[in-house]
């Protein structure tokens, strides 16, 4: 059964409305908001499950879908584990950006596709600012522990 977070918010997010929760941990939040943005990006035209859908062309900056914007390397790690049990058979490719980790690893896998970008605030500016991302065609945003 969903937690009463996810069944307030999952309809409302997945008809395309904004969301603003708050909820204690452990209460489904990671899921309220990753399973809205998979599903409407499952349901999006054009979206290739199993492709490559975040790259135009090489030496293109990487496009991805989803921002999932989160303070701290640690949550970006929570939530990207979490992405990818959602994403596990769908097609959809979750990755993140964050610091204290090679950049270029990072970029690496990232060329693999990133449909769904888990991002700390410096690295993501450090990405947009190099042009190896580009913020143009993402259509969801979560921002997670927005107060912090």
């Amino acid at each position: 059964d969903p937690t009463p977070i996810q069944k307030h918010s999952v309809p409302n997010a997945v008809e395309g409305r904004d969301i603003m929760a708050c909820a204690q941990t452990g209460s489904g939040k990671t899921a309220a908001f990753l399973i809205p943005i998979m599903q409407c990006i499952l349901n999006s035209e054009g979206f290739k499950p199993f492709k490559n859908n975040s790259r135009s062309g090489w030496g293109e900056p990487l496009r991805p879908l989803a921002l999932v914007l989160t303070p701290t390397r640690e949550l970006c790690r929570q939530i990207h584990e979490e992405a990818r049990k959602f994403a596990y058979k769908a097609g959809i490719k979750a990755c993140t950006a964050y610091g204290g980790q090679s950049r270029e690893q990072q970029l690496r896998q990232m060329s693999k596709g990133c449909d769904v970008l888990i991002a700390t605030p410096g690295r993501l500016n450090d990405f947009i600012e190099t042009r190896a991302l580009s913020m143009s065609n993402i259509r969801y945003l979560a921002l997670d522990e927005a107060d912090r």
